[in-house]
Order: structure tokens, then C-alpha cells, then sequence
């Protein structure tokens, strides 16, 4: 299923990002468990596993776009604008080639991510900003509040004058915190 697309809709992916996810989500020799270690580089045994049952290879994918879905869902709803904005970036990311990813973002569209759903995120940012080089981490940290912000803009005042609600702007400044990687830093104690 392609979403119709327009300009006032139409997502903006760095071509390295997109290209790695699409890659994700191709069939391959590899298992799915492989392929997320591989793209991923999380190593935690339990967090692949909890990724792999809660939507096979295409839950890193699905969790990057979370907290745009929670930024759709702070005012109680998701504006079709919204809606159709997901979509587009989902479609952009191949999700569309992988069914039960793309049947998880419609749940989300409909209801609200659960709790559940949002635990696993904020272990996943919890692995993955341990796990990827910092570069690499800021640069998928960027893309992913770049998409939430979107979200947030395309259902404000218009075109010409967006804006963005309070309860958006909340959501959005507790994602900035929760993706911070200061956020996640152990340090270890000084009387050690």
C-alpha cells in the first residue's frame, strides 16, 4: 500500500539512513535476529529477542518512527495530515514491504502505542546509544526528532503560518531529554 503523497507532505530522509533501513528490511541469507544485530549493533540478547517479537526486522524502523506517533497523539488524535505525513515517511522507509511493520504503524495510527511499545523504545534508545558510534547515533537521534517535529508543523496553523500545540511541544521536549545520550551515560561514582 503506497500513500498518495503531496509537497506539503512529502518526507525528507538523509539518503544514508534510508538506504540502511531499506536494507534492513530486504529479504537476505541472514536471519532476522543477524540482520537487527548487524544494522543495529546491539549485542543485549534480550533487547533483539523483545525487538524480534514485538515486530520482527522492521521494529528498529517502526521505533524510529515512535516518538513522531507519540508527537501525532499528544492532542488526543491524529490529524489525517499527520496521518498521511507517517505514512509517507513510512513508505519512504520500504515499510510498505514488510507487512506486519506496516500493520503495527496502522495500529499505532488508530490507537495510541502502548505503554509496552514505549518501554521498548526507551530500551532500545537505551542499547542502541551504547551501541552505535556517536556520529552515528546523533545522526539517527537528529533524523528521528526531525520526523517528530514534521508532525507537529504539519497539522499546525497552516501552510503558511504553522504551529505547534503546547502538549506537542511537551512531547517533544521529553523526546529531545529521553534521546539526549548524556541521558543514558553510566558515570561511574568517585569512591570507586
Amino acid at each position: 500500500m503506497s500513500p498518495v503523497r503531496d509537497d506539503a507532505t512529502e518526507p525528507s530522509r538523509p539518503l544514508l539512513l534510508a538506504e540502511a533501513l531499506r536494507a534492513l528490511q530486504r529479504d537476505g541469507g541472514e536471519s532476522d535476529l543477524e540482520r537487527v544485530r548487524t544494522f543495529t549493533r546491539l549485542t543485549d540478547a534480550s533487547l533483539l529477542e523483545r525487538l524480534l517479537a514485538a515486530g520482527g526486522r522492521s521494529m528498529p524502523v517502526l521505533l524510529s518512527l515512535l516518538p513522531a506517533v507519540l508527537v501525532a497523539w499528544a492532542d488526543g488524535e491524529v490529524d489525517p495530515r499527520e496521518r498521511r505525513l507517517l505514512r509517507a515517511t513510512a513508505w519512504t522507509l520500504d515499510l510498505d514491504h514488510h507487512p506486519p511493520g506496516w500493520a503495527r504503524l496502522e495500529r499505532w495510527l488508530d490507537a495510541a502505542p502502548t505503554d509496552e511499545d514505549q518501554a521498548l523504545f526507551e530500551d532500545f534508545v537505551e542499547g542502541v546509544v551504547r551501541a552505535l558510534p556517536a556520529l552515528d547515533y546523533e545522526s539517527w537521534r537528529r533524523d528521528t526528532l526531525q520526523t517528530a517535529w514534521r508532525v507537529a508543523r504539519v497539522s499546525g496553523g497552516g501552510w503558511l503560518q504553522p504551529s505547534v500545540s503546547a502538549v506537542e511541544r511537551e512531547v517533544l521536549a521529553h523526546l529531545e531529554l529521553l534521546l539526549s545520550p548524556s541521558a543514558h551515560l553510566v558515570v561511574p561514582s568517585l569512591a570507586s
